[in-house]
């Protein structure tokens, strides 16, 4: 993944979190709703850089019954059939999108789209296939980051040396935005070495993700959906694409 999705995402964002944010199409009188994610029932939203994007579940259905009320919520296949002209979609057409494809999409989200009868275009990764249920590369950066027991940070990368004071949060995430763009050049093997060499590095433990990866409700919060969860949109009438 490169670096444009996560640096909108946890940079720009997160100032519209609260109300998802709506992109202008060229083609046509159509708009697109974008989410992140809902947060899990029993998560608790501790850090706004981390958790900003996510919205409440009682927050996404508002927001949806407010789309439903104000706007002609079009299902993806319209969409498409609208940019290959077999359709002219109606005035004040908005398109749902869901990107990254973590697992409160299909827990969280796809009942709460069923209940209000609306169709999603979700975008998902390779993790889902290739190592499903684990972490996305940048969330896993940020959090050993802000775990960590070092501050200091001096690691090599193929730019050059990073070197960064770890010592308040405010430094922890400006060093995660130096790394984040080296890195995000990187290809996913020597993008994984690295981050498990990071993590030594920073004084972490060697299980120190199994609190993400095995809690169930940090599990959902944080982690990829696997093949079956992708059958699932399939079978709940959702739509898959590929970031």
């Amino acid at each position: 993944m490169l670096l444009l999705s996560p640096f909108l995402k946890w940079i720009v964002y997160p100032s519209l979190s609260t109300t998802g944010y709506l992109r202008q199409r060229t083609c046509g009188e159509v708009a697109v709703v974008t989410y992140h994610g809902v947060q899990p029932a029993g998560y608790k939203a501790e850090d706004f850089v981390l958790d900003g994007a996510l919205l409440q579940r009682e927050k996404f259905v508002r927001q949806l019954r407010l789309l439903k009320s104000r706007f002609r919520v079009i299902r993806p296949e319209e969409f498409l059939a609208s940019l290959t002209g077999e359709i002219k979609l109606p005035k004040r057409s908005v398109l749902i999108t869901c990107d990254d494809g973590l697992l409160n999409h299909a827990s969280e989200m796809v009942p709460l789209l069923q209940e209000e009868k609306l169709a999603c275009l979700f975008f998902v990764t390779g993790k889902s296939v290739t190592d499903p249920y684990s972490l996305l590369w940048y969330i896993e950066l940020y959090l050993m980051l802000t775990s960590a027991k070092e501050q200091n940070l001096t690691f090599s990368l193929p730019d050059g040396i990073v070197s960064a004071p770890l010592t308040t949060l405010a430094e922890r995430r400006k060093a995660w935005l130096t790394l984040m763009r080296a890195m995000s050049r990187l290809d996913d093997r020597s993008r994984h070495e690295r981050l498990a060499a990071m993590a030594g590095e920073l004084g972490l433990a060697a299980d120190w993700k199994n609190r993400y990866v095995h809690g169930e409700v940090m599990r959902q919060r944080f982690c990829v959906m696997g093949v079956p969860e992708l059958q699932q949109l399939v079978d709940a009438g959702m739509n898959r694409g590929s970031s």
